[in-house]
């Protein structure tokens, strides 16, 4: 008989159910759509914040990550990555050669990036031949091909098959230079990476350099299910023991390609990335980071050295992009909350109103031998009707919106983000989708109820200590 009340009353007064029930409801579904986006936004950053950094792990001679030093290197290249390799939770190792220089032609010389890298390996992570607008990506048979940015490439004054001059420092110290080929240009959209890269084979880096076996980093993926500290730990300890022995299976001969093309052959395809390896690794030793340890934040995982080596979790390696989500996460929150607290005092006004206005059918209720312990819970039935209806309909605006998102998404561009840049990962590439975490609804979809439930408590209780006569003079 309560609840039967409470559903007339509420349709009573359609105009003060419809406000305070469409209040409820606007302010659920956007509660609900700005979660799935902070979380969709927040996966597509940490998922380019890995990709900028090279890899969910990151191994490298000590000091290199700080220094960016040509002179800092792996030594047993084959060795190292063959124990890499061996680790569990390790889908894909990536072997790679960096090295600072200048690229010269007839026409100008330009500070390079050079990067050595295995194109079909490096596709697990960047596909960096679908960027290429002219030639191809190190495909056309030369052997000692280049591909430049496309704003370095315009610099230089440089066309396909001619020839560029590489002057770099090689780990012994020595100057050398050696002679590329021009196969193709490479444009990521960010003007820095497309002023500073070039790629060309791990072969022809090492040719140019006199590195033989020696390697500048080796960039890791983690399996699906495996934690990034995790597998940086089961690293640093396999390197630790004797990174220079091959484990038994493994191939240790990077200039293999075909036996890491069968073994990164999974199902395991990376999602196309617009950044480079590493915008971060993309500027002068002068710019590098200040410390080779920086402090992790809470996401992070501690650094772990091996002899010689260090061994880094993309967290490590980028934690100004850590750093960046936390905040965002924390100005969500506040967000949040002043927005459903100006709801909240809207409808605790709301119902002091209705409560106002029917303190004479109060009254009559308890004059008629209603107490009022009865009329607050009646008063509480309709509330908690009226939020039933509302988060019905709200969750109904959210999922449309939540579809609506995922769809067409928003882009950052066309908001005026268009370079901005964190931990080298291009702002203006981010698509803004929607994601559900179902915990995280039900969890924002609990405390909308209950807050809403408590915004009906006061009045209630006011409606409760009603006197009779009090209340039926009020309107006489």
């Amino acid at each position: 008989m309560l609840w039967r009340i409470a559903w007339r009353n509420l349709w009573r007064h359609r105009a003060r159910t419809l406000t305070m029930m469409s209040a409820v409801a606007l302010a659920y579904a956007l509660l609900l759509v700005g979660m799935a986006i902070d979380e969709d936004g927040h996966a597509r950053m940490l998922a380019e914040a890995a990709r900028a950094a090279g890899g969910d792990v990151l191994v490298h001679g000590d000091e290199y990550w700080a220094t960016r030093a040509s002179d800092i290197v792996i030594p047993d290249g084959a060795g190292t990555l063959a124990a890499v390799r061996g680790v569990e939770g390790v889908r894909a190792a990536l072997p790679r050669i960096i090295v600072n220089g200048l690229a010269g032609t007839s026409t100008d010389t330009r500070p390079v990036l050079l990067y050595g890298v295995r194109p079909e390996l490096e596709a697990e992570l960047n596909d960096l031949a679908a960027d290429v607008t002219e030639g191809t990506f190190l495909a056309d048979g030369r052997a000692s091909p280049i591909v430049l940015g496309s704003r370095l490439a315009e610099r230089l004054d440089v066309e396909i098959g001619d020839r560029v001059v590489l002057t770099a420092t090689g780990p012994d110290g020595e100057i050398t230079r050696a002679l590329f080929h021009l196969s193709g240009i490479h444009a990521s959209g960010q003007r820095q990476l497309d002023e500073l890269v070039a790629y060309t084979t791990i072969e022809a880096a090492q040719r140019a350099l006199g590195m033989d076996d020696m390697l500048t980093q080796i960039g890791v993926l983690t399996a699906d299910g495996y934690d990034s500290g995790g597998v940086a730990e089961r690293i640093e300890a396999a390197v630790a023991e004797g990174g220079s022995v091959a484990p038994e299976g493994a191939t240790p001969d990077i200039a293999a390609p075909d036996a890491a093309v069968r073994e990164l052959g999974a199902p395991h395809r990376a999602a196309r990335a617009r950044a480079a390896p590493s915008l971060a690794a993309a500027e002068p030793a002068a710019n590098a980071l200040d410390s080779p340890h920086p402090d992790a934040p809470e996401l992070g995982a501690p650094g772990l050295d091996a002899p010689g080596l260090e061994v880094l979790t993309w967290r490590e390696a980028v934690p100004e992009m850590v750093g960046f989500i936390e905040i965002d996460n924390a100005f969500g929150v506040i967000i949040v909350v002043v927005l459903y607290a100006v709801v909240l005092f809207s409808i605790t006004n709301t119902f002091l109103m209705a409560v106002m206005e029917r303190v004479r059918e109060f009254g009559l209720l308890n004059a008629l031998g209603v107490r009022g312990r009865r009329i607050g819970r009646l008063l509480l039935a309709e509330t908690m009707l009226m939020t039933a209806l509302a988060l019905g309909i709200g969750l109904v605006l959210a999922l449309a919106g939540h579809l609506a998102l995922d769809h067409w998404g928003i882009s950052m561009a066309a908001y005026g983000v268009e370079e901005i840049e964190i931990s080298g990962i291009d702002m203006a590439d981010m698509v803004m989708r929607s994601r559900i975490v179902p915990a995280n609804w039900a969890a924002g979809s609990a405390i909308v109820a209950l807050a809403t439930i408590a915004s009906a408590l006061y009045p209630a209780w006011r409606a409760a200590r009603l006197a009779p006569a009090e209340a039926m003079r009020f309107y006489e």
